[in-house]
């Protein structure tokens, strides 16, 4: 990976596993705007970059990282050479870690302007002058009980690949675009909550993540959208531990081919549990909006279907172990799933297996358990 010195805007290429404290840049591409790896080089020289608002959103991370007392910072724009194909694949299979890694996370909001009036930064600026560019950032801090109405249309919370950043960090800040403080991830957390329809538990504490459904965390990107169709693949590899090659220009089928790599990593069979009422369903979920109503849904297995289900890779396996039953539980704790409380049967036909396999009748029944009263 590449980290910038924050002080005289330096790359430097580090392993990760020996990579120093840093800090790491969170926020919304905005088109040619950005600084790309090339253009960075050559900012000394060119002065349409330094004039681009990408540019200075970068010297704004520097500044706030000098004041963290962090030397580095990584961002996406200028620390990736997208122009490789492979370092491009390695970068975004290893994004999740790079962000969870870092110090802190600064979480940028350009569209949350405070102010009616921005302050003008001099575009003959050159990179040996990025921390006196820097310095002319002087960020505030906002009440805490102001923020949720300010943040609650950002575009940030609609974006694809923010979402592995607002996960992975230990620790996260968010800030306005003129770099005023509004609060960081635990202050935040109810608001962030509502906007987002994560658990506040995951929010609070990044360990327990992983201890929501599969079906949980693929609800959290049903709202979120990305610019290209397989990167709504690609931004949740490290939400479900997955590692797999970018193939852009494959398109959603970049979505069915993350959702078979979870299958044969997991035993949790509730990525199959969406869209009940379609009876023209396909095996696998064509965008993460199809599993949006069951962001509160965990399945449980008995010990003897844990292990059959568990080789579950493909429709044939699939149908090979169709008699299983998934019993899945409403809310965020495991319960009892012998309970005697109701169990609507719902039933949607398969047309992807019904094609496959030549069986008209096929049906794929899920056991919803209510919790008892």
């Amino acid at each position: 990976m590449r980290l910038i010195n924050v002080y005289n805007g330096e790359l430097k290429e580090v392993f990760p596993e020996q990579a120093p404290p840093y800090a790491i840049l969170s926020h919304v591409w905005d088109g040619t705007n950005e600084v790309t790896f090339q253009e960075w080089a050559r900012r000394d020289n060119d002065e349409a970059v330094r004039g681009k608002s990408g540019y200075h959103k970068i010297v704004g991370a520097c500044q706030q990282a000098m004041n963290d007392k962090l030397e580095w910072l990584w961002c996406d724009t200028n620390c990736i050479d997208k122009t490789s194909s492979a370092e491009l694949t390695e970068a975004i299979n290893s994004m999740f870690a790079w962000y969870s890694n870092s110090q802190v996370c600064y979480a940028y909001l350009g569209d949350v302007d405070l102010r009616s009036t921005q302050a003008t930064r001099s575009s003959g600026s050159t990179a040996g002058d990025l921390k006196k560019d820097a310095e002319e950032a002087s960020p505030d801090s906002v009440d805490t009980d102001d923020v949720h109405p300010l943040i609650a249309k950002s575009r940030w919370f609609t974006r694809g690949w923010t979402l592995q950043e607002l996960l992975a960090p230990s620790r996260e800040v968010f800030f306005a675009k003129d770099w005023t403080t509004l609060g960081d991830r635990n202050q935040l957390s109810g608001s962030i909550a509502d906007i987002t329809r994560i658990h506040i538990g995951a929010l609070r504490d990044r360990s327990t993540i992983w201890q929501y459904s599969v079906a949980q965390r693929m609800s959290w990107a049903a709202d979120r959208q990305t610019t290209r169709p397989e990167d709504m693949a690609y931004c949740l590899l490290g939400i479900f531990n997955i590692h797999m090659p970018m193939l852009y220009g494959e398109g959603i089928a970049a979505f069915q081919r993350l959702q078979r790599a979870i299958i044969k990593a997991s035993d949790d069979q509730s990525i199959l549990a969406w869209s009940v009422d379609d009876r023209a369903a396909e095996l696998y979920a064509q965008f993460p909006n199809r599993l949006a109503t069951m962001d509160r849904w965990t399945c449980l297995f008995e010990n003897d279907a844990r292990s059959s289900v568990n080789s579950v890779s493909n429709q044939a396996d699939l149908l090979r172990h169709i008699h299983n039953e998934l019993r899945c539980d409403f809310g965020d704790a495991f319960r009892d799933a012998n309970s005697s409380s109701a169990a609507p049967s719902v039933t949607a036909s398969n047309q992807q297996l019904q094609n496959l396999h030549g069986q008209s009748e096929l049906l794929v029944e899920i056991i919803f358990r209510e919790p008892p009263q």
